[in-house]
């Protein structure tokens, strides 16, 4: 995540320096130009986003998770502990592996 970061800012600052020798060759052409407030805003806001974005990505994976190893619970009941767990069906309703009930009433 870090390198997409950083060739985001390369990128940013590429464009600010082509966009202002772009200005000035214009101006020295005798043509009038400026630069785009929106534009440069709309492009340092990005990399400011994606840099915060990596912060906090970074920050989450170092936040320790607390650890079910010690606790008394059987090793299912941990395993359905984690944030994507699911919970795992039980073959109780299933008649012949099919899965389909006999009563929809």
């Amino acid at each position: 995540m870090s390198h997409i970061v950083v060739v985001i800012h390369l990128l940013t600052i590429f464009y600010s320096a082509w966009t202002v020798q772009a200005r000035n060759a214009f101006r020295a052409g005798g043509i009038n130009a400026n630069l785009g407030r929106y534009a440069y805003g709309f492009t340092w806001a990005t990399f400011v986003c994606f840099f915060l974005a990596m912060i906090l990505f970074c920050c989450g994976g170092a936040a320790k998770k607390k650890d079910h190893t010690d606790d008394d619970m059987p090793r299912e009941e941990r395993e359905k502990t984690g944030f994507f767990a699911r919970n795992k069906t039980t073959n109780q309703d299933n008649v012949g592996g099919v899965g389909v009930k006999d009563d929809y009433s």
